[in-house]
């Protein structure tokens, strides 16, 4: 199974400054905690997408606070919660005009609890705490964030 996204930002100005014309019309921080808890098994499929653009910025991203060079989208899959860390902080690392974030999760195995919480500008605006899935149950969601 595979999950895309696409995410595209264009400006209808020929002025190649770079620059953000309406400052408040860009989300300043955005931060999303994710944890699996259980035993990830090689039948599970996880995967937390998180995608946007920018014309000016090739990096994007901070995972757990480390800058992802040159990256517009991040993901984090199987391997990243099989062992060792089960939670991470995504964040942005420049001001952004829109995010895309998708999160698929199926688990075929031993049950796994899944968190995913949302905070833009701070404010938060998703909480799944702790959402166990049994063996054949999914989490899979897609969700916008963009300045009001």
């Amino acid at each position: 199974m595979v999950m895309g996204i696409f995410v595209t930002a264009c400006s209808g100005s020929d002025d190649d400054s770079g620059d953000i014309k309406n400052e408040e019309k860009v989300i300043h921080k955005a931060k999303f905690t994710v944890k699996i808890e259980g035993e990830v098994e090689s039948s599970d499929f996880i995967s937390f997408v998180f995608a946007s653009a920018d014309i000016k910025e090739n990096t994007l991203w901070k995972i757990n606070g480390v800058e992802q060079t040159n990256e517009m989208g991040v993901s984090l899959g199987d391997n990243e919660f099989s062992g060792g860390t089960t939670t991470y902080v995504v964040e942005n690392a420049v001001p952004l005009q829109a995010i895309s974030v998708g999160v698929q999760v199926l688990n075929f195995g031993a049950p796994l609890k899944v968190s995913y919480k949302a905070e833009i500008e701070g404010e938060v605006l998703q909480d799944v705490s702790a959402l166990e899935l049994i063996a054949e149950e999914d989490f899979t969601k897609q969700y916008s964030y963009s300045p009001e």
